[in-house]
């Protein structure tokens, strides 16, 4: 993570980081996810580079700007981490969905996963309220408490153990 003044922050990265295909801003509420992006204990893990990738994505196809995306799209911090938590949930979706051959099979799978998404999203809102006077946990905590939770939804509606895929640490 690399913190300055966004002005001069394209020359500056390119020259220090020659081979970096895409810059990306990101608006301060951002700052806990900056932190675990950042983080490398023996590398990337497949959680940061989903998280990072979708970034990229996200922030390159947004056409009103900066500012706008600072204060429309992310205005705090929890806004910021839900939508990291749903890029991890879509995409654990999207790849063990496409891991099942047959069409029958896969169309329940898929339907299921959504099913477990809508009832997991409520009851993780209704969770953050209640916990909300603690104040905003941890990214990472949060990140894979979301997912064992989803996770849990999930084997409910699918009434079997469903994919296993990769942990976020």
């Amino acid at each position: 993570m690399v913190e300055i003044d966004q002005g001069d922050a394209e020359a500056y990265l390119q020259r220090i980081y020659p081979v970096t295909p895409n810059i990306v801003y990101l608006p301060n509420t951002f700052s806990c996810i900056a932190k675990f992006l950042g983080y490398k204990r023996s590398g990337s893990s497949y959680y940061q580079n989903i998280i990072k990738k979708a970034l990229v994505e996200y922030c390159s196809n947004y056409a009103a700007g900066f500012d706008e995306l600072c204060t429309k799209e992310f205005p705090s911090e929890r806004a910021a981490v839900d939508w990291c938590v749903n890029v991890v949930i879509e995409n654990y979706i999207n790849e063990t969905t496409k891991i099942i051959s047959r069409r029958r099979t896969k169309a329940f799978y898929s339907a299921s996963a959504i099913d477990a998404k809508a009832q997991w999203t409520g009851k993780r809102v209704a969770r953050l309220e209640q916990e909300q006077y603690l104040g905003i946990s941890d990214f990472v905590l949060e990140l894979n408490r979301s997912y064992a939770e989803f996770h849990e939804e999930f084997k409910k509606v699918l009434g079997c153990k469903p994919l296993t895929w990769h942990y976020v640490v």
